[in-house]
């Protein structure tokens, strides 16, 4: 049989003398998951995971006999709660390998390198991909100012108003103290009640557009509903892309009217 045993709660603390101690969980059975049963004619073990970045995505292959032919594989995305087989996911040669598959995540330019990319050419996407993104924000910065003037009802820019009356405070000698310990003082109750990100969330609530407030608002009932109806899962693998594509159409429909804004008062001088 062959299984991932969860040690939740359990944390290993290493002695002066660097020895840790044994923590043995092969008995208490309701914190194994199984991944592939094996019988008494098939071994399936040697098995080797990769978490993500994530946190919860798993990855886990093993082999077919000891040592034999590798070949199965399952996913998680749990966190390794719950798994399911992907094993045709795999390309068609994997099988043939015979010994304990491995499976690592690459991001180096080894990487590349393997899939036909020169070192040469992943430095030059490298080096683009750090000065371009910067040079195309700056410029889809001054476009927006030019056709709808940041700071204005159309292009409100909070945080950077935040920001400028805050420094012109400073600058003149009229600071708001009282505001700020105000601010400061509930920032600490929040923070003391033990909910995450609340201190933040009110803090937002409090310079952020109401149009902007209440889109969050709204879109935070749809994804409780969602989880509640859908289930986590549903919501992280089609409400969050579905969420991030309104936002950058909404934002590339804002640059095309810039742009035509932009385009339309040159040619009329």
């Amino acid at each position: 049989m062959l299984f991932i045993s969860m040690f939740f709660g359990y944390t290993c603390i290493a002695q002066d003398n660097h020895d840790l101690p044994v923590i043995d969980i092969s008995g208490e059975i309701d914190r194994h998951v199984v991944i592939a049963a094996g019988t008494k004619d098939i071994y399936q073990g040697h098995p080797t995971t990769l978490l993500l970045a994530d946190r919860k995505t798993m990855f886990c292959v093993w082999s077919i006999g000891h040592g034999g032919h590798a070949g199965p594989m399952a996913v998680s995305h749990d966190g390794g709660l719950s798994w399911a087989r992907m094993d045709d996911k795999l390309p068609a040669g994997f099988k043939n390998h015979i010994n304990c598959p491995i499976i690592y995540r690459m991001m180096d330019m080894k990487t590349g390198y393997l899939v036909g990319a020169s070192p040469r050419m992943q430095g030059y996407a490298q080096f683009l991909g750090t000065w371009l993104g910067p040079a195309l924000v700056i410029a889809m910065i001054f476009i927006l100012h030019k056709a709808y003037g940041l700071g204005s009802q159309r292009l409100p820019a909070p945080q950077g108003q935040a920001l400028a009356s805050m420094i012109k405070g400073i600058l003149g000698g009229d600071v708001p103290w009282q505001k700020y310990i105000a601010g400061a003082g509930l920032g600490s109750l929040l923070s003391a009640s033990g909910i995450g990100g609340l201190g933040i969330l009110v803090g937002l609530g409090f310079y952020l557009p109401f149009n902007i407030v209440l889109t969050y608002s709204i879109g935070t009932l749809l994804r409780l509903l969602v989880d509640w109806k859908k289930g986590k899962r549903f919501s992280e693998e089609v409400g969050i892309p579905i969420a991030a594509g309104l936002i950058v159409g909404e934002a590339l429909v804002g640059v095309g009217f810039a742009l035509y804004y932009v385009l339309a008062g040159a040619l009329k001088t």
